[in-house]
């Protein structure tokens, strides 16, 4: 394999650099004491979601960081900026969620994650306009609302 750039290497699959991108992270407590709890990389690498202690969701589209990798020199600095979407819930409610493992940025439908809150169903959340597509609720005996704690996809 000879070492010309592939136009949009992150979404080929086929090809593998011979040097991977490092992702070095350093997070600073926002001014009103907010802070980064969890970090999910999509399927893709094309973006980032990122759960705070405030319950905010934040999804970072990180299609320009993948492309700057491959079009500048190794070692240059490339920063994430503001979230494309934030997606609010109550401090503490947002206990899990989880990208759908086939997610492709270049597939829109495909764009999408579950998560699961404090005292809700589990949502099926767009990832791009942030939009819930389906709800699942789960009930006791009693007809009780239970929330996950854990979510995934059965692959």
């Amino acid at each position: 394999m000879d070492d010309t750039p592939i136009p949009n290497a992150a979404y080929a699959y086929e090809y593998c650099p011979h040097t991977a991108p490092v992702c070095i992270a350093e997070s600073q407590p926002k001014p009103d004491g907010d802070f980064v709890r969890s970090v999910r990389w999509s399927p893709d690498g094309s973006a980032l979601a990122a759960a705070s202690e405030s319950g905010a969701l934040e999804i970072h589209d990180l299609s320009d960081v993948v492309a700057a990798y491959y079009t500048t020199e190794i070692g240059v600095s490339t920063g994430i900026g503001l979230p494309a979407l934030t997606i609010p819930h109550a401090a503490g409610g947002l206990l899990a969620y989880a990208w759908y493992p086939y997610m492709h940025a270049q597939a829109p439908e495909t764009c999408c994650l579950i998560e699961s809150t404090r005292d809700h169903p589990v949502h099926l959340r767009d990832t791009l306009t942030g939009r819930v597509r389906a709800s699942y609720r789960a009930h006791d005996d009693k007809d009780t609302l239970l929330s996950a704690t854990a979510l995934a996809f059965d692959a």
